[in-house]
């Protein structure tokens, strides 16, 4: 059996650490998951882990930051205005399904940890962006503000209270 490149190992046990790590930051929080049981989960030993990840903290904000599944999606095509509802679908269906999603959506609304309110304070101005393509296409009434309007849909979707 030939060996794998060292690339290769590292993208795959980084992977497989974030993986871990999602499962259980979704279902035990940030305070009830260490980094004793990520590495008991998974196969990484504590040196790999601290070669990717100089804490539980910078192992959370990957959880968090990569989650942004709307990030990888293709360009949108037109209207911009359906890709904001599509992606807010996506959003929720992942919310319950993808681990690093639902880690992401835990840790983002768990007050008193780091990352409290993250997730939707990085989603606002994705949102906003979106928005304003929608009104310089034209697909907005006159009057409407793309910035005010993404931190209003983002509040309705999350609970008004996630940002305040």
């Amino acid at each position: 059996m030939r060996r794998q490149p060292v690339q290769e190992r590292s993208r795959q046990t980084r992977g497989e650490i974030l993986d871990v790590a999602a499962r259980l930051f979704a279902d035990r929080g940030y305070a009830g998951t260490t980094i004793q049981d990520v590495l008991t989960h998974s196969s990484a030993t504590k040196g790999r882990f601290y070669h990717h990840f100089s804490d539980k903290e910078s192992l959370a904000e990957a959880v968090v930051t990569e989650s942004m599944v709307v990030d990888s999606l293709p360009p949108m095509v037109l209207p911009r205005l359906q890709a904001v509802v599509d992606a807010s679908i996506l959003l929720a269906t992942a919310s319950v399904r993808v681990p690093v999603v639902r880690a992401a959506c835990r840790l983002s609304t768990e007050q008193n940890q780091p990352f409290y309110g993250s997730l939707w304070t990085a989603y606002i101005p994705l949102v906003g962006d979106w928005l304003t393509e929608a009104r310089d296409l034209g697909e907005l009434l006159p009057g409407v503000e793309p910035r005010d309007t993404a931190a209003f849909w983002v509040d309705a979707y999350t609970g008004v209270d996630m940002r305040y």
